[in-house]
């Protein structure tokens, strides 16, 4: 109980930690922007009336209203405080307020008389502006005020980056751990253990590619356009060889609904450090909890050492062999040789015999749908197989179970066998051989809508959502389901005692939710989830007839093991891998920092001009609540991860600050060009109106944008 209470007691006190980090990172960005408007307008002599952090505007609900600061304090002739709204900060100069309502009274608060009677007529006296209000200002030296804010971000930009990389900065390199199966990236023949170097013939290649922050944006972009674009690749293979992959992202999850940005379908690297839990519940893996430990790291399977020439600062081992070795070895036992830290700082080695985790599966055979993808290079390729072909027969028998193909075939390595196929509409049936290859990595991962790969052809399919056989005495069998049955939807039912324990290692709730089937092909994700579930979970089945007037039935089915297929993974769960980035000096943490600035400012604005363009929908944008989320995550990441953050939240601001917007620091650059060209201020009433539709369209993205975070928040929850 003790150790729990600390443990609890230790995450209460990370998560204050980073809220305390994130409020300060986010206020101090808005602070550098306004002190830039605040130094440069006092250094052409502008009274500065207030200085806030947040705005100060009331706010009514019903007959009570809310304070409308946190705290403010005079210092001499300014007004310093922290308004009560966190949507930026002002600074207040005197003759200047962006609210159109209060031009009147600022232009009569800055009328002031002429000391001498000239320039009088008709007894009407002769007025200035008062030499310290911002309108009195020269044009150039109003410039200079408004721009201030969006320099200094640019200068604090490079500053946070510039700290961040001199400390050293966490983050998860482009080294791929696995590839979808009959994705663009599998197609293209990307593997584990590869290590994306540079984007496109252009670009310089580096060993600090980011896998959240350069590859998801460069494929994501690729795509935003009416037409995919191909994007080139250099890749370092895990020999040291190097090459350059070129393929076009797909947006086959887009059409399924089920993402919003095309994909090449590769996942990140994962290490050979074992995960806390170790492994996913009811697993043999699991059983072994005297033997295996969170932390622990294997350095060796079945007595053959893993590289460690690739290993993390922190000693971590790329998984991609550890994975590999796993896939070929499904059927049996396996060795590993573990390094364990001890209290006294000392590494122990110990050994652990993993057995096979049998397959579990309700009986239910699906349909093999047409081949959707041809590994490059592969005897599929070789013999000519193609999109569209559906295989009917191995040697002459049926293909069986297309979720065990792939280990059916491995056993079979470099034997030849014949296939029949049957292509696209034509009725006559094609004969081709072709010999199974042992030399190339093997795929089970298992997404939704994802598809089923048999590495030794070089092919690639759906499994389609209709019962092709059902297998004898099996619990499918029992209830009934029938060749020609279609299934319309799945969900989880979890006994109650173990409830707890799946809460403890992943969201139950997403399991018991009912997952509708329809069009997309939803199967394979469903056999590969109860996997990693207790033996006593139940599938509840929604079945309906071939035919579509046919009663729809609702069953309840228990799983049952497959005695000759496997789960090669064993449902261990490794710690991601995570490398460092630091700087060899001071000097080389800010060439780092001002490349970083550079690199996230270029991003913004193709951002912002394809956001212009209709290429990027306004709805993928975040708005306050998803800032302050995706900041505390970087936070929960470490301070140099925030620093980073903080350094893409000031180039954000810089550069949408500097948009030509009524109300923004744009705005009032264009208003200030006008008056420097024609020799006179805007009309007043121009200005009015013009500011005030610009805090309307800005009030209403804010909205908008907050909407949509709030609907993602409850997408990913509910």
């Amino acid at each position: 109980m003790e150790m729990i209470l600390l443990a609890a007691q230790g995450s209460v006190l990370a998560t204050v930690s980073n809220i305390v980090k994130l409020v300060v990172g986010l206020g101090f960005v808005i602070f550098i922007h306004e002190l830039g408007h605040f130094l440069v307008a006092k250094f052409f002599g502008v009274k500065c009336e207030k200085f806030y952090i947040g705005f100060d505007a009331p706010i009514r609900i019903g007959p009570w209203e809310l304070p409308r600061r946190f705290a403010r304090w005079q210092w001499g002739e300014t007004e310093y405080g922290i308004g009560i709204i966190p949507l930026g900060g002002y600074v207040k100069m005197l003759g200047q307020d962006d609210n159109p309502a209060n031009a009147a009274r600022e232009a009569e608060r800055i009328r002031v008389r002429k000391n001498d009677a000239e320039g009088e007529s008709e007894g009407e006296p002769a007025y200035e502006l008062d030499p310290r209000s911002y309108p009195a200002k020269s044009v150039p030296a109003r410039m200079a005020i408004i721009s201030a804010g969006v320099i200094m971000n640019l200068i604090s930009a490079v500053i946070f980056a510039g700290i961040a990389f001199s400390l050293g900065v966490n983050f998860m390199p482009c080294e791929i751990g696995s590839v979808t199966p009959g994705s663009p990236a599998w197609q293209a023949g990307l593997r584990e253990g590869d290590k994306i170097l540079q984007f496109g013939r252009d670009g310089k290649p580096t060993e600090y590619l980011w896998w959240d922050w350069d590859l998801r944006q460069e494929v994501a972009q690729s795509g935003l356009s009416g037409e995919t674009r191909p994007i080139e690749l250099k890749v370092r293979r895990a020999s040291g060889d190097q090459t350059w992959v070129k393929l076009t992202p797909s947006r086959y999850l887009i059409e399924l609904e089920l993402a919003k940005f095309v994909s090449i379908g590769i996942t990140p690297m994962t290490s050979t450090t074992l995960e806390d839990p170790v492994a996913y519940p009811g697993s043999p893996a699991a059983k072994l909890a005297d033997q295996l430990r969170p932390g622990d790291r294997v350095v060796a399977i079945d007595g053959q050492p893993i590289d460690r020439s690739h290993a993390t600062e922190s000693g971590d081992l790329p998984g991609w062999q550890l994975e590999q070795h796993l896939q070929r070895h499904f059927d049996r036992p396996v060795k590993l040789t573990l390094e364990r830290a001890s209290d006294d700082a000392q590494t122990q080695t110990h050994e652990v015999s993993l057995p096979p985790q049998q397959w579990r599966d309700l009986g239910i055979i699906c349909r093999a749908g047409p081949i959707s993808a041809v590994r490059a290079g592969s005897p599929a390729h070789q013999a000519g197989l193609r999109p569209g072909d559906r295989l009917v027969s191995i040697d002459g028998d049926p293909i069986g179970d297309p979720m065990t193909l792939q280990q059916r075939m491995l056993q079979r390595a470099g034997e030849t066998v014949t296939l029949v196929l049957q292509r696209g509409n034509e009725s006559e049936e094609k004969t081709v051989k072709l010999t199974l290859t042992d030399n190339v990595p093997v795929t089970s991962i298992v997404f939704p809508a994802s598809r089923i790969a048999v590495d030794p052809i070089g092919i690639a399919f759906p499994i389609e959502n209709v019962v092709e056989d059902v297998a004898a005495d099996s619990p499918a069998a029992r209830a009934g389901i029938r060749k020609g049955d279609r299934l319309l939807a799945w969900s989880f039912v979890v006994a109650e005692q173990d409830q707890k324990t799946l809460e403890q290692s992943f969201v139950l709730k997403a399991l018991t939710i009912e997952q509708k089937l329809g069009e997309i092909p939803n199967w394979a994700y469903c056999l590969g989830t109860l996997q990693m579930l207790p033996a006593s979970t139940k599938v509840r089945l929604v079945v309906q007839g071939p035919s579509k007037n046919a009663k729809k039935r609702t069953l309840l089915l228990e799983s049952r093991t497959v005695a000759d297929a496997y789960v090669p993974d064993r449902s261990l769960r490794w710690k991601p891998i995570s490398r460092v980035h630091r700087a060899a000096s001071i000097g080389d943490g800010f060439r780092l920092g001002w490349r970083f600035t550079r690199r996230k400012f270029t991003q913004v604005v193709q951002m912002v001009q394809k956001l212009v363009t209709g290429q990027f929908s306004v709805g993928h944008l975040a708005g306050p609540l998803g800032i302050v989320v995706i900041a505390g995550r970087e936070a929960s990441e470490g301070t140099t991860r925030l620093l980073l953050f903080l350094t893409f939240l000031s180039v954000n601001l810089a550069i949408l600050n500097f948009l030509p917007i009524p109300a923004l620091d744009g705005g009032h650059m264009v208003f200030l060009a006008v008056e420097g060209i024609t020799g006179r201020p805007v009309n007043e009433n121009v200005q009015g109106v013009l500011t005030m539709i610009g805090v309307l369209a800005l009030l209403g993205l804010i909205l908008f944008v907050t909407a949509n975070d709030v609907r993602r928040f409850f997408e990913a929850w509910w």
